[in-house]
């Protein structure tokens, strides 16, 4: 990827770069008459999916997705999410620690999970093209393989990308030329997972990451439960419409909200696909 942040790739950060410029397209969240089970199956949903086109973010991405299928609702004070895509082999380890005897110590290994991410306009003008030169700030909620998805979360975290520096952003080169400053930041409350460090052998592959599987506050607002089989990823999510966090989109009737996905396969953080910029409708 050609842009630099201080010298750095980008490839070190998710961020969406590019957008079909096309009018967003809309997805009705339909009235569902009864709550989906949480199970990563799909027959309790009794409404019709939306197929959302997916597009590379980047040229030099390599995952070879165009396309998921969704089914969004909501009952009662909540909001359901449902995802189905093509994946022919699930990938559920991210960065494991690899033995080396050769240097005595353990090294990351390459696999990486699989993911999707979804966001949502919380304020300003949103734009699946992070490099658009759009300020805004968007609830995003990032289901990982192996770092939420064992403890039946979606790893909730906030976008924030404008032309002013804030602390402990990213600079980026919008597609004008000028600065785009990005920030990811976790919701409030306890760490989803936390670091594992190694000085002794234990044995071949250790795990980098410790899951918190008692995490709580904000960060823990968005439920998941997921399912690979038959070559394919079902991925379920649930929140309430209100949350009543400051870091979280409020869903609610009046509003259309800007928002979008993205899809990761065995993947860093930018190589991966998108949607285009999409438009979440409440159904009464």
């Amino acid at each position: 990827m050609s842009h630099l942040v201080k010298g750095v790739a980008l490839c070190s950060m998710l961020i969406w770069t590019l957008s079909v410029h096309a009018e967003s397209v809309v997805v009705t969240v339909s009235s569902l008459d009864q709550p989906p089970k949480l199970d990563g199956q799909l027959g309790d949903w009794l409404i019709e999916p939306q197929i959302i086109r997916l597009h590379k973010a980047h040229p030099g991405v390599s995952v070879a997705l165009s396309e998921l299928t969704m089914w969004a609702g909501h009952f009662d004070d909540s909001i359901y999410f449902a995802f189905r895509w093509a994946d022919a082999h699930p990938d559920r380890q991210h960065k494991p620690y690899i033995w080396s005897d050769e240097k005595e110590r353990y090294t990351v290994g390459p696999q990486r999970e699989d993911r999707l991410a979804i966001q949502f306009q919380i304020e300003g003008e949103y734009d699946v093209n992070w490099l658009s030169g759009n300020s805004f700030k968007a609830d995003m909620w990032h289901w990982k393989s192996s770092r939420s998805a064992p403890i039946g979360l979606a790893h909730d975290k906030m976008t924030i990308v404008g032309r002013e520096k804030v602390i402990r952003s990213f600079k980026a080169e919008g597609v004008d030329g000028e600065p785009v400053y990005i920030r990811r930041i976790s919701d409030s409350g306890d760490k989803l997972y936390s670091h594992k460090r190694y000085v002794l052998k234990e044995s071949k592959q250790m795990p980098k990451y410790l899951l918190n599987a008692n995490a709580s506050g904000s960060i823990a607002d968005v439920k998941a439960a997921q399912r690979w089989r038959d070559g394919a990823w079902t991925v379920e999510l649930t929140r309430k419409l209100n949350t009543h966090h400051d870091d979280d989109v409020l869903f609610q009737f009046a509003d259309d909200i800007p928002g979008g996905i993205a899809v990761f396969n065995r993947s860093g953080d930018s190589n991966h696909v998108i949607s285009n910029n999409l438009l979440f409708r409440l159904e009464r």
